[in-house]
């Protein structure tokens, strides 16, 4: 079956069919409603300028026709803007049909779509690994969102861990529907900043601590702890620790052995390859979040990967600014980025740490001057090494 598809906006902006450009007034014929993906159709003016004579339905999902343009449905949700893409999915902002509650859904597809065979050249010479090696990975990334929406639902009454409210199922994608963190992520926050001050940093910190203290307390290990992985609400002042798709269980006689996780926030144990039981690396990297909100910057970030793995394994930083003048500040970072995972803090050590329960000193918490920290420090050094150990 074929699809006439017709472009008719007046705007300038590029817009693809099968991988070809779309010129204005022009219309194009796909072939197979699965070529249609929503990976090109993910920004707002493609869902205005591209006109359907015939609507197709993207892999998973059902078309709404009562918006009166392009809108895509989940079991009872409809999708709106894309939030963002990893390896683990993409996540848009979507809302339930009968209430009109907003909310984010994570995305999964169990296969690859045409397009995507196309751009990999599944035709050339060698693809028939590639194809195997793509369903293996596939398979991975559908085990590992089956284990998610599990450990969420275990974790699901904790205020500060994202509320997974549905699972949508069909036979090419799994949908998670979650709660939505109005205010963005903590990275965005703090890009938005260039740093928090001491007394944000430690107010919203205690929130993550007690998110990650209940899902040990429960089992769990999380393993990607970073500030894209924090959901502020819209007023910034409740967060809470979503993406649970590296999460596992853990057990003090059995060691974990996967090195997953995102490179700047990786303990020297993953990145070192070496077996680790599982709270210690997200102790590691409850250190580098921390050090991130108060200096707007990452402990061991540097031109390189390799050079990245070599400041983690020697766990050399710099406290920057008035922090370097908050000796207690530093004692906590100092424990919980030691390299040595014996004498690094575990969590009862984190909970009764002095900075910890009481917070920075008056004289810190005045800081709330016009903050001359780098607002793209963070950025740009996590940018340039966003790469997942696994």
């Amino acid at each position: 079956m074929s699809y006439r598809i017709e472009r008719r906006d007046n705007t300038t902006a590029s817009k693809h069919l099968n991988k070809e450009e779309m010129q204005q007034a022009k219309y194009g014929i796909l072939r197979r409603a699965v070529s249609c993906d929503m990976t090109y159709l993910d920004r707002r003016d493609h869902y205005h300028s591209i006109y359907y004579n015939k609507m197709v339905c993207a892999p998973g999902f059902e078309i709404d026709r009562t918006s009166g343009g392009l809108s895509y449905k989940v079991g009872d949700y409809y999708l709106s803007s894309l939030l963002g893409r990893g390896g683990g999915g993409s996540v848009y902002e979507g809302r339930h049909r009968k209430t009109n509650k907003r909310v984010a859904i994570k995305v999964v597809t169990k296969s690859r779509t045409e397009e995507t065979r196309a751009a990999q050249g599944s035709n050339r010479r060698g693809s028939a690994g590639k194809d195997v090696n793509s369903s293996v990975a596939y398979a991975k990334k559908i085990q590992r969102t089956r284990k998610e929406y599990t450990v969420m639902s275990h974790l699901r009454d904790h205020r500060h861990i994202t509320k997974l409210l549905d699972v949508v199922e069909n036979d090419k994608a799994i949908c998670l529907v979650l709660e939505l963190g109005a205010g963005g992520d903590l990275f965005q926050h703090i890009q938005q900043k260039g740093r928090l001050s001491l007394y944000e940093s430690w107010f919203l910190f205690r929130q993550l601590v007690s998110a990650v203290a209940h899902a040990h307390a429960q089992g769990f290990v999380h393993r990607d702890i970073k500030p894209e992985n924090v959901f502020l609400s819209e007023d910034k002042k409740t967060a809470t620790l979503g993406d649970w798709g590296f999460a596992d269980v853990w057990c003090s006689f059995k060691d974990l052995k996967e090195g997953v996780g995102s490179l700047n926030y990786c303990s020297p144990e993953i990145v070192g390859g070496l077996p680790y039981t599982g709270p210690e690396v997200d102790i590691w990297s409850l250190g580098t979040c921390l050090y991130a909100m108060v200096t707007g910057n990452l402990p061991f970030a540097a031109d390189s990967p390799k050079q990245v793995v070599m400041n983690i394994k020697t766990s050399n930083f710099v406290l920057t600014g008035s922090c370097e003048a908050d000796p207690l500040l530093y004692d906590l970072l100092s424990r919980l980025l030691n390299p040595n995972t014996l004498e690094r803090a575990k969590m009862a050590d984190l909970l009764e740490h002095r900075w910890f329960r009481n917070g920075p000193t008056l004289a810190h918490i005045k800081d709330r001057r016009k903050r001359t920290g780098s607002a793209t420090n963070v950025l740009a050094t996590n940018n340039r090494h966003r790469t997942r150990v696994n």
